[in-house]
């Protein structure tokens, strides 16, 4: 038996036509080639334009294209394109009403902060083009493929060209697999950067840092660590670090541990070393820029410093200091205190020297 038919669509509800399928709340048009009458022989083809409407408990602005429908699953044919305000997916491939899918998608994504909330990235923003598969359950299922954007914002970091490759099982649930990504020129907590490369490994709410390298016109650094990012306050450990600061070379003297809340980042450790002299910050920088740390310099020799400003200038000296910090970047108020020991100016030693120095940007 075959037949044929065109239908307006008014909060349609598939389950009732077909039991074991999706709950649905479609509006629209629908052009229907159908065959048979029979549950084990049923075959109906939908090529539908949907308005307003939910499927399955997702939301459907818009949509074009055929569905083929039969007892056991719904295949989405030639690249189904749904619309989720100004963000189109393509998709094609099969659902199966026990519960598995098996899609290829291809997303055009000019407004990612449209998805705040429904993914483990939990403020993106910018845009981005998607290329990939989604397999497994309905309800969490794997995601393998490319993510490429020319404009993204992620947890305070801003890139100009991102390329990235998922293989990420439970999606949306305990999220576990690789990431490899690649940043271009951009900025990262207001730090200019020509490039970050990184490869992540995500495990239910703990993200490993395997690699990461980023670079600028005057500084790189290379670490690797750990990231808890479920946890509150978010804590991030980077067991290896290494710096690059124009000539000067430094590494952790220990585990870097840093904890992010919801108003910014609290350096909890973060001594780094040039093999003599030891540098730490501690406090709170929030995101507002407001300052509340202090930095603490250790038996730093000043020399090196004052000849990447100075090299006609030869003074030496053994610097410790400890700075507090209040107030804003723009507006900044410290108070220093610290001591210069064994100082020289050329030939001439003027021996110790201690100083004070308290600081405000009157607004």
């Amino acid at each position: 038996e075959r037949y044929d038919a065109s239908i307006d669509l008014k909060h349609f509800n598939l389950k009732r036509m077909v039991p074991r399928s999706f709950q649905s709340d479609l509006s629209g048009r629908a052009e229907l080639h159908g065959e048979s009458f029979k549950n084990r022989d049923l075959s109906l083809l939908f090529d539908v334009d949907i308005s307003e409407s939910s499927f399955d408990g997702y939301p459907i602005q818009e949509a074009h294209g055929k569905l083929h429908v039969t007892t056991d699953s719904i295949r989405f044919v030639d690249s189904f394109t749904v619309r989720y305000f100004e963000n189109w997916l393509k998709a094609s491939g099969k659902v199966e009403y026990s519960g598995l899918m098996d899609l290829a998608v291809e997303g055009d994504i000019p407004r990612l902060d449209r998805y705040t909330g429904k993914f483990f990235v939990k403020e993106p923003a910018g845009r981005c083009r998607l290329d990939g598969r989604i397999i497994g359950k309905t309800t969490d299922p794997a995601v393998r493929g490319t993510f490429k954007s020319d404009s993204l914002w992620l947890y305070g970091l801003y890139s100009t060209g991102v390329s990235a490759d998922l293989d990420i099982d439970h999606f949306f649930s305990r999220p576990s697999g690789d990431i490899t990504c690649h940043f271009d020129s951009g900025l990262a907590w207001d730090i200019p950067y020509d490039s970050i490369f990184s490869i992540l490994r995500i495990d239910s709410g703990h993200v490993m840092i395997d690699s990461l390298f980023t670079e600028n016109a005057y500084s790189s650094v290379s670490t690797c660590g750990d990231l808890w990012y479920e946890a509150y306050p978010s804590q991030l450990r980077l067991d290896t670090l290494r710096w690059t600061l124009f000539s000067q070379r430094f590494v952790n003297s220990g585990p870097v541990r840093v904890d992010i809340d919801s108003a910014g980042y609290i350096f909890v450790s973060s001594a780094i070393t040039d093999g003599e002299g030891q540098f730490a910050i501690e406090g709170r920088i929030n995101y507002d820029e407001s300052l509340a740390s202090s930095i603490k310099l250790e038996n730093a020799q000043l020399a090196p410093w004052i000849q990447l400003f100075r090299d006609d200038l030869s003074v030496t000296a053994v610097a410790s200091c400890r700075v507090n910090l209040q107030g804003d970047l723009a507006h900044p108020a410290f108070v220093a205190d610290g001591s210069l020991d064994s100082l020289t100016y050329e030939e001439l030693k003027l021996g110790d020297m201690s100083f004070g120095v308290r600081y405000a940007d009157r607004k």
